[in-house]
């Protein structure tokens, strides 16, 4: 995940799964020594001692206790002092919801909302947002505003929206201006996102930055993002890694794993990888997908870590299975070329490469059509490799022109396809549009000949100087010989004729080299 996409979700997930503005409000129904646990544990999360919170609310939880179920349903979503488990955060902001806290109602709407450990479940979602929104939540407010602009899960409706956004706004701001901190991060992804107030990368800057110096880990984060990113702010990548690792010490995961990064790169501290090893190990263990890719990397280089091949392929394996797109591509290519320790196997490749291609790589599409054509590590199936070049084709990239290529290509044979020169010429025309040699030569030839399209033999020259421009020998030899003739229209001319038919021939066409030694006698060629 780049900088710009960890702030993306930080703001989009800011209000989804937040404490409230300020510390939870005191149980009237809990003892007074059940209030004190709960208090210690909130003061050992905020300082990053997760364990120790968690250590604390899991026995409150398992009574029943509503507010350490909702605060540990939030430590199961955020994935710290235990493993991230959406499934169990979802059971327990449900037993606390049930009892009508309002934390917990929340986050179990962002749960609909985003179908984290639940199916995606619009108005289940709404229907949760609402009822912590009507006990005064501004989170929840903010988030039903959020669901009457975008239209889910109810009727789209702009003055609903802004009623809303109004109360959540009152809300951040009073308790902003009282100091808390939680509030003041809140408001500053208010100002991020544009929801609610006018969109403004200063104010959320100078809210972030308040309550980073309070000591909220998620402010500490944010503001490293900001810095290396430099928005709202100039860009500071020494003020960036030192955010990082404010809220890094404190357990957050992201931040250690950029943190890490950074440590990698020598980008605003001093290039060190054993500390990025180090990083990257503390993200990693919190499951990280991140930072499980690097750290395998780490291993299979020996750099930072003694060089642990099994290791470097336990941790791609575990990125992998969280949907790292590097990770998988990664773990096709090892597979197989059977390197870095890794035993060649066809079968592996194909799954991981599978897995690649269903997220939309373009490459990955590709090379999954290519596959399919040649049955290795997977059934032959000319169909699905039709259907797998389709879908690269529909990019822009390298791979998608390649993918356009081949089409145009078997759609001229037939093969894998019905034969069809219309379809061929468009998806060659497509291929060519990009300077791709293959598909110029080729589309010269069928634009000349009127074959699947209009004839034009102008057109068609012009691809096939584009191609010889390219240093194309084929083409260049073709050139040639149309301006020695005289065909399609080009107009004769000996002298051109020669430069194309002697580059041609410098690349090693005995073609090109036989044709222009009987230019050279004199002979007539090609009439």
């Amino acid at each position: 995940m780049t900088v710009q996409k960890h702030l993306a979700a930080l703001t989009a997930a800011a209000f989804l799964a937040a404490a409230p503005c300020a510390a939870p409000a005191a149980d009237p129904a809990a003892p007074a020594a059940v209030q004190q646990q709960l208090d210690k544990a909130e003061t050992a999360f905020n300082a990053g001692r997760d364990a120790d919170a968690v250590a604390i609310w899991q026995p409150l939880a398992e009574t029943g206790n509503a507010q350490a179920q909702a605060r540990l349903g939030k430590a199961y979503y955020q994935g710290r002092g235990v493993l991230q488990d959406y499934a169990q955060a979802v059971q327990w902001f449900e037993k606390s919801a049930a009892q009508g806290n309002a934390l917990a109602q929340n986050n179990l709407g962002v749960m609909y909302y985003y179908g984290h450990g639940a199916a995606k479940d619009p108005a289940k979602s709404v229907q949760w947002m609402r009822k912590a929104a009507e006990q005064g939540l501004p989170q929840a407010q903010r988030n039903l505003g959020a669901d009457y602009e975008d239209g889910f899960g109810v009727a789209k409706d702009p003055r609903e929206a802004a009623k809303w956004y109004k109360k959540a706004l009152a809300g951040y701001e009073q308790a902003a201006a009282q100091g808390s901190a939680q509030a003041q991060f809140n408001l500053a992804m208010m100002y991020s996102s544009g929801r609610g107030v006018k969109k403004s990368d200063e104010k959320s800057f100078e809210w972030l930055k308040k309550a980073a110096e309070q000591g909220y880990t998620d402010a500490e984060y944010a503001l490293a993002l900001r810095y290396g990113l430099g928005r709202g702010v100039a860009r500071d990548d020494a003020q960036a890694a030192a955010w990082y690792r404010k809220a890094a010490e404190k357990g957050h995961t992201a931040a250690a794993g950029l943190l890490g990064s950074r440590y990698l790169t020598g980008n605003g501290v001093a290039k060190d990888d054993k500390q990025a090893a180090e990083w990257f190990a503390k993200a990693a263990a919190k499951g990280d997908a991140f930072a499980q890719y690097n750290l395998g990397l780490l291993y299979n280089l020996g750099r930072g870590v003694p060089q642990d091949r099994a290791r470097s392929l336990d941790l791609l394996t575990k990125a992998a299975e969280q949907g790292r797109l590097s990770a998988q591509y990664l773990l096709y290519s090892l597979y197989a070329q059977g390197r870095n320790g890794v035993p060649q196997d066809d079968k592996q490749a194909s799954y991981w490469l599978a897995k690649a291609a269903k997220q939309g790589a373009p490459r990955a599409e590709y090379n999954m059509a290519v596959r399919y054509r040649t049955g290795r590590g997977v059934e032959k199936d000319d169909a699905k490799a039709i259907e797998w070049l389709k879908k690269a084709a529909a990019h822009e990239t390298s791979a998608s022109v390649l993918a356009q290529y081949d089409l145009g290509s078997l759609y001229l044979k037939g093969e894998g396809v019905a034969q069809d020169d219309k379809q061929a010429a468009e998806w060659l025309e497509k291929a060519a549009g990009h300077d791709y040699i293959h598909a110029q030569k080729k589309l010269a030839a069928l634009v000349i000949t009127g074959t699947g399209t209009p004839q034009d033999t102008a057109k068609g020259m012009e691809l096939l100087r584009a191609a010889a421009e390219q240093g194309d020998a084929t083409s260049q030899t073709l050139l040639g010989m149309a301006y020695n003739t005289g065909l399609f229209g080009i107009g004769q001319d000996p002298a051109q004729a020669r430069v194309w038919l002697e580059k041609a021939a410098a690349q090693g066409s005995k073609e090109a080299r036989a044709y222009l030694e009987r230019v050279r006698d004199g002979q007539k060629t090609g009439e």
